[in-house]
């Protein structure tokens, strides 16, 4: 069989541009928020996370999001007032179920996150994470709107946070890691956050 030379439509990447892939522009950094169920809540968390509705009515706090696992109570979580971020949880929304609920009583804000705990498996929360883009994007063809749900991995270690980020993380959250000016500096020098294709 004969090698041949074919043209392939297009220009060449020095002549269209290149774009930004990843995070070359702005890498997420990583917020720390706290769990309502804690007793000692902290000022100087950024969040504070409450998955009960009736504590979360109670509460007086600036900065107070809700997580839903189950998509029941989505019409009434969506009426509470001083909601900081209404968080949708993975394990939950990779269930049939509650993507059907989901498209019911979806109604596209800033507020919606999609919060994703980075488990022991990495590879397995990186897959996870590309099912939930998918379903981000069918949420947009539905929609009839190019939108995407902003996905918010609970990371433990520098491990999880250099895995989030390369699976297109758009938010970064944990409770008890604090990355350290050493992490910073080898994660905004690493190849996840300076690619371009």
């Amino acid at each position: 069989m004969a090698e041949k030379d074919e043209s392939i439509a297009g220009f060449p990447p020095y002549e269209r541009g290149y774009h930004a892939m990843g995070h070359l522009r702005h890498t997420p950094f990583l917020r720390i928020v706290v769990w309502a169920a804690n007793k000692e809540i902290e000022t100087a968390a950024n969040e504070v996370l409450f998955t009960d509705i009736e504590a979360f009515e109670l509460a007086s706090l600036p900065c107070k999001s809700i997580v839903v696992s189950d998509m029941h109570l989505l019409p009434t979580i969506v009426k509470l007032a001083d909601i900081q971020y209404i968080y949708l949880a993975a394990e939950t929304l990779l269930e049939k179920e509650a993507q059907q609920l989901l498209y019911t009583h979806f109604t596209f804000s800033d507020q919606w996150r999609i919060l994703l705990h980075f488990q022991q498996d990495v590879f397995e929360s990186m897959a996870q994470l590309r099912s939930l883009r998918a379903i981000s994007a069918h949420l947009g063809i539905l929609q009839q709107k190019e939108i995407k749900i902003p996905i918010t991995c609970w990371v433990h270690n520098i491990s999880e946070e250099l895995y989030a980020l390369a699976a297109q993380a758009d938010d970064l959250v944990s409770d008890t890691y604090q990355p350290t000016p050493t992490n910073d500096w080898l994660i905004a020098n690493s190849l996840i956050s300076k690619t371009i294709l």
